[in-house]
């Protein structure tokens, strides 16, 4: 290429988002606009000697080499085993490439994809690609670490399996003549004396040592290194020895020179490599002496046939590959060695033809622009063939074309290659390469349309959409801990594959292991979400099998260790880690449950330190089905350590262990019920044990006194009075004492015997009313006995949803008293312009005083809407008629359906209800404040009304359920939970006319879809914001 200004290369944002947790599809498009090859750039270095420095590339090297996990553990063990190690050949020339391309990217030479630089190994060398490496031992040590790094890394091993070997420095490897002979690699004449190159001899050292990083086997003591300045140039010189035939496999017939220049020249295409004048004048002249009929050796023709097919599937660019061979004569020849008429032999797939490139838009045809055309995709048969293909940091196709009537090319509307339109492929294999279509391109010119085929002849109107899939351990758990599927379009194998070969062995063993060691409650609560997630099955398809049982080995063999170490920092970390996996005892070869519950309470018993003990009984506590029965094993600490265990306990609420969360949980439900069933002997037992006190508060901030008289438990309230402990006149976070708030619930007759019993307690007179006492309208529903028509304020706080799940209603708001009547929905249809009598008037079961159903979520989303907008509005008789309708109306209200948990919030009066219905527990009254199991709907308020802070609500249960706000899913509890982003149906509550007692309890969950109308037990409560 020319000298010639670099153009300017075009950023593009990263896009693509997968469905579920965090997970991100990346797509990096810089090259659209603008294309220009490594060599082409590296070539500017004539004109610019300053892109990159020898000094600078050295010292990137240094400082990125152990980014890479694998190479911090060669590192360690060389350390430790006193050798020095570097990666050598191939493998050294994959990562210095990389790195210079890192580098360049980071200086802004190279519009690179950033992700593909996290130098991550599947990142950094081919997947078939085993790992050249070099000790300075002599064969027997150089045998240890080679054994220790295949079973630790059996990626290394690439496609030569068993094969694969570690290579000494200074010893010959096995025996002159035989299978498996290698020589030594310094000062050996044999391996001197062989034709190679620079990029088969550089070397990067691994361990530490003062001496050069990078340098060449064939100048060993020379400052200078020809593999760094070449790469530097992005060249690839050839060391072409007059001495190569005495060589001993030369002269056995294994080694004929034009192996090594194939060799050279897969290096040089798989990293787009020049060659010098001089070079390219003696690999032409080998190539054209190559005569295939003179190779007889048999090793000799396995190495030409293995190397040849590397040309091809090695390439980054297979159109520059293919005519350099062509121009060397070589492609010819080879082919001819084999059999190009069977499919993915080595010479039919040098018989293939690549996408050829020229200036894009020649023509009159249309362009892809004119055509809408803007992406497309391609699917392969293999993972290696797709890797083949995305390889080039360019973004240029490195395809080839299919051909009519060849073998293995479907072709069946003309040469070339094959797209269809948008992101999917026509295969269905799931490989699935997505390119940019240069918007000039012409109909034609460079490509051709039949249906949704599009068929490239011009690979300068192509461009890949790289794209990565980027998932960490972490993801992995959120996605097991959520019960969630990971997910991913059956087009894109590829991504998926990808994402199996980052999370190996080595990698997730690594991670654990630090985690194992670490001192930090945050890692070690970590490490146990980790291995709780290995179990589940969405994870068991992004990590292979044989990947998941070698991390479980590993770490069953370390936490074996520490259960037999006389250290109770050891002892301690195995308790506290195995007890939370437990269930999965079974999986990590550890124990059986009840096992281990019996070596729990041997440490409880046999060690002296408390906080081995404690944690001990915490994991006891933690995994024994039934806790209660397990309450007065805590006898056997003293009071003082009771004191230390129980106020630990109390904190666990807030705890990111959710199986404490869920003891806490669990034990103020045990509270709870024994207040339910008014069983004094247990709560005495937990109030004993400290973890209650006699003032306790449940997590909605009710006290034993109000939760006794919700359950009607006489004996309960009896004995709190009788105790000069419990405190009658501490007030609540709205300033009302015990006895103010059971005047509130409309207790009065409970309030004045307490108040009798205990004087001091007695407090303000507070009076509650549940009907109109006068009338205040001429309107039936504001006439004296009528319901009382209002607003309620609701205000923050926190109780268990569905019983159990904990959940915070963080900002007040206001709920109507009653469900919205038949009166109130005509009349809001009406002031908005609707007069037509089914749209004022939908409800099958017709009255003014009725509660308006047969009304669609849509169509109550509609109504509320028109509500919203006059409550806007600036004429002030509408105004007026909102006040009348909705007590407390002041202009610019806005007005809504509640969420689930808010209104369950409200079944539960804020806490104190914790039983199956807003006015007790138990069905025996529910008549008396439901209508259900009728035979219609009745009029609003017919029955008795709860008490919220004073104020009455009305048909909380029953009469007709209410349309929530939040589509169907799991309950989510948190705060200010709003159920799923969509769905197909939404939630209703509370229960209509005609069901059963069940579906009318506070956690009941009922659902409808969004769009049907005919439910004539389906109505509205309104809720209304509070702005200040």
């Amino acid at each position: 290429m020319p000298n010639a200004k670099l153009p300017s290369l075009v950023k593009r944002p990263l896009v693509a988002l997968i469905a579920s947790l965090g997970v991100f599809l990346v797509s990096f498009d810089g090259f659209a606009n603008s294309r220009i090859s490594c060599t082409e750039i590296f070539a500017l270095k004539t004109a610019n000697p300053g892109i990159v420095s020898e000094d600078q590339l050295v010292r990137h090297v240094t400082n990125t080499i152990l980014l890479v996990p694998e190479f911090q553990y060669i590192r360690d063990m060389a350390k430790k085993m006193g050798l020095r190690v570097w990666l050598f050949g191939g493998t050294a020339s994959s990562f210095l490439h990389y790195v210079k391309w890192d580098l360049a990217r980071a200086s802004g030479i190279m519009n690179l994809q950033k992700d593909r630089f996290d130098f991550d190994f599947t990142n950094i060398f081919r997947s078939t690609q085993d790992l050249d490496i070099v000790v300075d031992a002599d064969p027997k040590a150089a045998s240890q670490f080679q054994n220790a790094l295949a079973e630790r890394f059996p990626h290394f091993l690439g496609s030569k399996g068993n094969k694969w070997e570690v290579r000494t420095l200074r010893h010959r490897m096995g025996t002159p003549g035989q299978f498996g002979f290698k020589e030594a690699l310094l000062n050996d004449a044999d391996f001197n004396n062989q034709s190679t190159d620079s990029n088969s001899v550089g070397m990067i050292e691994i361990s530490e040592n003062g001496e050069p990083v990078i340098r060449d086997l064939r100048h060993w003591n020379q400052a200078d290194s020809v593999f760094l300045s070449d790469a530097i140039n992005n060249r690839i010189s050839y060391f072409r020895s007059k001495n190569h035939f005495t060589t001993i496999r030369a002269r056995a017939g294994e080694n004929p020179e034009i192996l090594s220049v194939l060799r050279l020249l897969v290096k040089a295409f798989q990293y787009e490599l020049t060659f010098s004048d001089n070079d390219y004048r003696q690999i032409k002249e080998i190539a054209g002496e190559f005569d295939s009929s003179t190779v007889t050796n048999s090793a000799a023709l396995r190495r030409i046939r293995d190397t040849a097919k590397k040309l091809i599937l090695h390439a980054v660019n297979i159109e520059y590959a293919v005519n350099r061979l062509d121009e060397l004569g070589l492609r010819e020849k080879l082919i001819r060695m084999g059999n190009s008429r069977e499919q993915y032999n080595f010479a039919w797939w040098l018989a293939r033809e690549p996408l050829r490139s020229k200036e894009v838009g020649q023509g009159t045809g249309r362009t892809a622009k004119d055509l809408n055309i803007q992406v497309v995709a391609h699917e392969t048969f293999s993972f290696m063939a797709y890797e083949s293909i995305t390889r080039a940091h360019s973004g240029e196709p490195n395809v080839l074309i299919s051909r009519e009537k060849a073998i293995g090319e479907s072709a069946a509307y003309g040469d070339g290659f094959y797209t269809r339109i948008g992101r999917i492929g026509a295969r269905g294999t799931g490989w699935t390469i997505r390119f940019d279509v240069n918007p000039n391109a012409r109909e034609g010119s460079d490509f051709k349309v039949d249906g949704d085929y599009i068929i490239f002849v011009n690979k300068k109107a192509l461009t890949i959409i790289q794209e990565s899939l980027s998932l960490s351990l972490d993801d992995l758990v959120t996605l097991a801990e959520n019960e969630r599927e990971f997910r991913i379009d059956s087009s894109d194998l590829g991504l998926l594959e990808k994402l199996k070969r980052r999370l190996n062995a080595p990698r997730i063993t690594d991670e654990l292991e630090k985690l194992i060691h670490s001192h930090s409650e945050d890692d070690h609560y970590r490490l146990v979400r980790i291995l709780n997630s290995l179990e589940n099955a969405g994870v068991s398809k992004l990590i292979s099998e044989d990947v998941l049982n070698s991390v479980i080995k590993n770490i069953s063999i370390r936490l074996a260790q520490l259960r037999k170490s006389s250290e109770d920092s050891d002892v301690l970390k195995y308790i506290k880690t195995v007890g939370p996996i437990l269930k999965n005892s079974k999986t990590f070869g550890l124990t059986e449950g009840q096992e281990f519950i019996q070596y729990l309470e041997r440490i409880i018993h046999g060690r002296k330190g408390l906080n081995l003990r404690k944690e001990a009984l915490f994991e006891h506590l933690l995994n024994v089905d039934n806790f209660e029965n397990q309450l007065d094993f805590m006898r056997k600490f003293s009071q003082q350590e009771l004191n230390t265990i129980a106020k630990e306990i109390i904190s666990w609420d807030e705890s990111p262990d959710k199986r404490k969360t869920q003891f806490w949980t669990k034990l103020n439900k045990k509270w709870s019920k024994a207040i339910e069933d008014g069983n004094l002997s247990v709560i005495e037992t937990l109030i004993e044990i400290g973890f209650f006190n006699i003032n306790h508060k449940n997590v909605s901030q009710f006290s034993i006194l109000q939760l006794a008289a919700y359950y009607n438990q006489r004996k309960i309230v009896d004995w709190l009075v009788a105790s000069p402990s419990f405190n009658l006149n501490e007030r609540n976070s709205l300033g009302f004492t015990e006895v103010e708030q059971l005047r509130l619930v409309g207790k009065s007759q409970l309030a004045d015997e307490i108040e009798k019993i205990r004087p001091e307690a007695k407090g303000r007179p507070i009076t509650v009313r549940d009907r109109n006492r006068k009338k205040i309208a001429d309107y039936l529903l504001y006439r004296k006995g009528a319901p009382i028509i209002d607003f309620v304020r609701i205000e923050p706080g926190s109780f268990l949803m569905g019983g159990d799940i904990l959940t915070t209603i963080s900002k007040p708001f206001e709920i109507m008293s009653v469900d919205v009547p038949q009166r109130t929905y005509r009349i809001i249809t009406q002031l908005s312009g609707n007069r037509d009598y089914y749209t004022t008037s939908p409800s099958h079961y017709m009255g003014e005083r009725r509660p308006v159903e047969n009304v669609s979520y849509e169509m109550v989303s509609s109504w509320i809407g028109r509500l919203n907008r006059l409550s806007k509005t600036g004429d002030a008789r509408t105004q007026a008629i909102l006040a009348e309708l909705f007590p407390g109306h002041k202009r610019g209200s806005i007005y809504g359906r509640p969420t689930e948990a808010q209104y369950e919030f409200v079944l539960r009066l804020g806490g104190v209800a914790e039983g199956n219905y807003a006015h007790g527990n138990g069905e025996s009254k529910l008549g008396d404040y439901a209508v259900y199991d009728a035979d219609s709907t009745a009029a609003v308020g017919s029955k008795k009304p709860v008490f919220y802070n004073g104020k009455p609500l009305y048909d909380l249960h029953g009469n007709v359920a209410k349309w929530m706000e939040d589509w169907y899913g799991p309950p989510q509890g948190g705060k200010d939970p709003v159920g799923p982003l969509t769905g197909d149906r939404r939630i209703v509550r509370g229960g209509g006319w005609f069901n059963s007692a069940r579906s009318l309890e506070s956690g009941y969950r009922g659902s409808a879809r969004p769009e049907s109308q005919s439910l004539f037990s389906v109505g509205i409560r309104l809720i209304r914001k509070i702005e200040n």
